[in-house]
């Protein structure tokens, strides 16, 4: 099943704008991740159980509400591009959730060794979904968990129509829906965006310039 936020929400098709533009400065971009992240997890919460709690009031002790303490959620980042976007998911979870970071399919069977998934809800991040290969190769070591979601800040409409996303058991949260495929490189892709990483085409042609000052101009850039 999947959740397309932009159907129901005017903020989210703002954001996802913002996210698009080319001249951010990776700063601003992180940001805008952040955002996102926070506006899926609203959606992802609504699917856990809440508790009664105590709280410190101005008035005295109160009650409110809180996850269930039995609501556990393992959170596996699809490094880099997902990690802002993780970021801002897991501030609502606070202590009721774990962040890993995934670099390849190894670092994913060295995780899940390490716990016991029957009583986790895993959630899988990635800022943008195409084929979902990435996704697939973790969803295919998975052990037993509680719930699997796939949570993405855009999602090709390819991968959208695909059989594995009719999974019942897999619940996909994403802002929006697109009909571009579209990989970047170098400057365009979206780690080096986030993260102001600088093509080494850039450095060489700082270098065949002015040799003497490129690292002094690469921190001006």
């Amino acid at each position: 099943m999947i959740t397309n936020l932009e159907d129901s929400s005017k903020a989210v098709r703002i954001i996802s704008t913002r996210s698009r533009r080319a001249d951010l400065s990776p700063v601003q971009l992180k940001e805008v991740h952040r955002t996102l992240g926070q506006l899926l997890s609203y959606e992802y919460v609504g699917m856990l159980n809440l508790a009664r709690v105590e709280i410190n009031h101005v008035q005295g002790t109160k009650k409110g509400l809180d996850i269930a303490s039995y609501e556990f959620t393992l959170i596996l980042v699809m490094m880099r591009s997902g990690l802002y976007v993780a970021d801002g998911f897991r501030e609502i979870l606070d202590s009721h959730s774990r962040l890993e970071f995934v670099y390849e399919k190894g670092d994913a069977l060295k995780i899940f060794g390490s716990y016991n998934l029957n009583n986790v809800n895993v959630v899988i991040i990635d800022s943008v979904i195409n084929t979902g290969k990435s996704v697939k190769e973790i969803i295919d070591i998975l052990p037993n968990c509680k719930s699997i979601t796939i949570v993405c800040q855009v999602m090709h409409s390819g991968f959208a129509r695909s059989s594995f996303v009719v999974n019942e058991n897999i619940h996909f949260i994403t802002c929006r829906i697109s009909e571009n495929f579209y990989v970047g490189n170098g400057k365009t892709d979206t780690g080096n965006r986030l993260f102001g990483h600088v093509p080494e085409s850039v450095f060489e042609q700082l270098d065949s310039t002015h040799p003497e000052n490129v690292h002094d101009t690469f921190l001006h850039i």
